[in-house]
């Protein structure tokens, strides 16, 4: 069997400071983002396209934010929220199948 524990521990230490460590977001919209849920906000449909498909994110999305009035501080966190979570999950994934060999 696969010992994952020290591992899961680490991952568990990044998720908090990133959803809980200081920034300009509040903590429960980047608990919200990297867990997954988006809001219908510009900030939420950024995040989505960050998770699903980074490899489209533009400047034009970092343009649309900044209309909203979003700061390049909050862009980031909710950027790297959602990669996270992103990565996060894939690995449980991952590791799921791997323990059921």
């Amino acid at each position: 069997m696969l010992d994952i524990d020290p591992y899961e521990n680490k991952m568990e230490r990044l998720r908090r400071a990133v959803v809980w460590g200081p920034g300009s977001l509040a903590p429960n919209i980047r608990q919200e983002i990297s867990e997954g849920s988006y809001s219908s906000s510009p900030l939420g449909a950024f995040a989505r396209k960050v998770a699903e498909h980074a490899f489209l994110v533009n400047d034009d999305d970092i343009q649309d934010l900044h209309r909203a009035h979003y700061s390049d501080d909050q862009i980031f966190e909710a950027a790297v929220s959602a990669a996270l979570g992103a990565g996060l999950y894939r690995l449980k994934c991952v590791l799921t199948l791997l323990r059921a060999k």
